[in-house]
């Protein structure tokens, strides 16, 4: 069905300085500002030679909805959607615009993937697969999943054979999916096996060298990276780490080698929503694909954040609103911030 209404909305660009010292436990701040101007920081861990490092964060835009639930950069564009609704971002301009709301979207989307198919933006999500058009503005849904026959998948399209292979671990589901998207139905491939208490960290799998790796975490602070046979019919554990803090609500990104992963958290709420328990995190850590070792990111976010969407545009990695506590309370971002990751050397 066709989207309706289109306005437009324009969002200032303020440019925020992080800074650190030695202490690899030190906050980049935001609050050291300087208008216009991205200040990375000089020399965050001076006795760290050559370690990988968060070395700024920067200020893009206010955004127009907490929790978007899926994106896909398009040229120097970011489509976005929340429930019914289809935005688009213009990363020059940083304008955002509301393309209009759809009934042929569900009004609620626990998990799924974007990619382009045809000249289409199609996502395949828990409640099924839709497509939309660019130029008419319009949604259709292609397969609707019936209501609790997925939970949170995590998944990826292999253009070549016009497939995506899924796993929904949340349903307590321990198979392997194939979804054949010229006949619109799913082959079991597989089964593999996760200990304890687990959540995904990304919907995303990442590919490395030809390897789809899908990362876990299991009982809150336990990071997991699981790897895909070459055949997709099993799914095994290649490295865990444990962090000490929640990763629960986190992000995970690909950077080169490396799968950088970090923040997140566990609330409780009182009846006026103030926090009775928190656990949460502002540190990133990484996995060394080539290596295959952990090791920490010395430099910290400047606050704890869960609940946060990332996407990646020119191979720099913009983070999307989520939560964070002020004054006991959960409070939403409503912004999108880039994080920039280097090597750091003397």
């Amino acid at each position: 069905m066709t989207l309706f209404k289109n306005c437009s909305y324009y969002a200032l660009v303020v440019l925020f300085i992080g800074c650190s010292s030695g202490d690899s436990n030190e906050i980049l701040n935001p609050d050291a500002a300087e208008e216009e101007t991205e200040s990375p920081i000089e020399n965050p861990n001076p006795s760290n030679e050559g370690v990988l490092d968060l070395v700024s964060v920067q200020y893009v835009a206010d955004t127009l909805k907490l929790a978007m639930d899926l994106h896909l950069v398009l040229g120097n564009s970011l489509y976005s959607i929340k429930g019914q609704d289809t935005y688009v971002f213009n990363f020059d301009t940083t304008v955002w615009t509301y393309l209009g709301s759809d009934p042929d979207l569900p009004n609620f989307i626990a998990s799924g993937i974007s990619f382009l198919r045809n000249g289409l933006w199609t996502i395949f999500t828990s409640r099924g697969l839709y497509e939309f058009d660019f130029s008419l503005q319009d949604w259709k849904a292609i397969d609707v999943f019936p209501l609790n026959e997925n939970f949170y998948i995590s998944a990826f399209y292999i253009e070549e054979q016009d497939a995506i292979y899924y796993v929904d671990p949340a349903n307590g589901n321990r198979t392997i999916y194939k979804y054949l998207l010229d006949t619109n139905e799913s082959i079991a491939q597989g089964g593999y096996g996760l200990n304890g208490n687990f959540s995904l960290v990304s919907p995303n799998t990442f590919v490395h060298n030809n390897g789809y790796y899908i990362t876990y975490v299991t009982d809150e602070e336990v990071f997991e990276v699981h790897k895909f046979s070459s055949d997709f019919t099993k799914l095994e554990m290649v490295n865990s780490y444990n962090v000490g803090h929640s990763l629960d609500n986190g992000v995970a990104m690909l950077f080169g080698d490396y799968i950088i992963f970090g923040l997140g958290g566990t609330s409780s709420l009182n009846e006026d929503l103030s926090v009775t328990f928190l656990r949460s995190d502002r540190r990133f850590y990484f996995y060394d694909l080539v290596n295959d070792k952990f090791l920490d990111i010395p430099s910290s976010f400047y606050e704890g954040r869960m609940n946060a969407s990332l996407v990646t545009y020119n191979n720099e990695f913009y983070l999307i609103n989520g939560f964070t506590i002020e004054n006991n309370q959960n409070e939403p971002k409503l912004s999108m911030e880039k994080l920039k990751f280097n090597h750091v050397t003397n």
